[in-house]
């Protein structure tokens, strides 16, 4: 039986897709398998991928349920105690599985695994290494921006960036996979919460490196309407399932009326207004859903806090394009900021 199974997300990623396989291929770690599920691509990426890679399952939608639904069903093959979700851009250094299974060995308690994710185009900053949240659930990448050398201590977060992500399959029997009404955009911040509220911590190693070459991605300074329905929606319909009674009274319920007030005065307003109502159509489903986590959840909100940012309001969508800028400049002014 195979130690580690890997779910690979595609769509239309023929460009990039074969580094993200060939770094797999290369993992120090050997007993292994490795499925793509691919969402309907129309560039001959599944083509392409067992003309080149036989060893690799290949599996496609019938329906492109997006990344939440390619990696639930990902799940679905494979029978190792140990996932590793990599997206379709990411390259993984040949010993990030083996550095990621040493640190479940040493950390029982560790449920959910990222590490370093360096930005491809300049390598030695970071593009994220953990997740953040405020408690009115809005989430965003942790240390963007940051000299990839400087992190180098383990930090406990609230979620991890599934770009590339290792966890415990005995921790996704208990808790279920990813959120699949969510479709993509905050179904990661979702997940590693669940992960907090069942017990498990989400811990993000700084020994494991992988590159985030950015080709399958949306430009992270440039938020379409679609991206932006789905962030607005999936953060309410995420604190619904996840809060307790007495957190949705004092952050959703406020979240929820300062939304409405934003959707009325910035556009897009139509798409604002939608992704309301999406949680409203879709009320009894989450109320659902809701059940399902409050019933077996084994940590208290009060208990997770501290993990928590305060304020209401994250860095932006344009914080990738700022981090870049601001990096640049102390890479050509090293002294800049400095006393003297």
């Amino acid at each position: 039986m195979a130690t580690v199974d890997f779910v690979v997300c595609a769509w239309n990623n023929r460009g990039s897709i074969g580094a993200t396989l060939e770094s797999i291929e290369r993992q120090t770690v050997r007993d292994r398998t490795c499925c793509v599920v691919d969402g309907g691509s129309t560039d001959g990426t599944p083509e392409y991928v067992r003309a080149n890679f036989p060893w690799v399952r290949v599996v496609i939608k019938d329906t492109n349920s997006g990344p939440a639904g390619s990696r639930t069903l990902g799940c679905e093959f494979g029978s190792a105690p140990f996932l590793v979700f990599v997206d379709s851009d990411v390259t993984l250094e040949p010993d990030w599985t083996g550095q990621q299974l040493a640190f479940f060995d040493a950390h029982p308690e560790a449920g959910l695994l990222c590490g370093k994710l360096l930005y491809a185009p300049m390598p030695a900053m970071l593009h994220t290494a953990y997740g953040v949240m405020n408690r009115f659930g809005v989430g965003w990448d942790g240390a963007i921006g940051v000299p990839a050398d400087s992190f180098t201590t383990p930090v406990r977060c609230v979620w991890a960036n599934t770009s590339a992500i290792a966890a415990r399959r005995a921790m996704i029997d208990r808790m279920g996979a990813f959120d699949v009404d969510l479709y993509g955009y905050h179904e990661d911040g979702d997940f590693g919460w669940r992960a907090n509220l069942f017990g498990y911590a989400v811990i993000s190693n700084p020994a494991a490196v992988a590159t985030h070459l950015v080709h399958g991605s949306p430009d992270p300074t440039l938020r379409n309407e679609g991206q932006i329905y789905l962030i607005w929606r999936n953060r309410i319909r995420s604190s619904l399932v996840n809060y307790e009674w007495t957190s949705l009274l004092r952050y959703v319920a406020p979240y929820v009326v300062l939304s409405i007030g934003n959707a009325i005065l910035k556009a897009p307003r139509g798409v604002k207004f939608r992704a309301l109502w999406w949680n409203v159509v879709n009320l009894r489903n989450t109320l659902a859903r809701r059940r399902f986590v409050q019933r077996n959840r084994t940590v208290r909100d009060r208990e997770l806090w501290p993990l928590f940012e305060r304020g209401l309001l994250g860095p932006g969508y344009d914080a990738v394009d700022r981090a870049v800028r601001a990096f640049q400049s102390r890479q050509q002014n090293p002294l800049q900021g400095t006393r003297t």
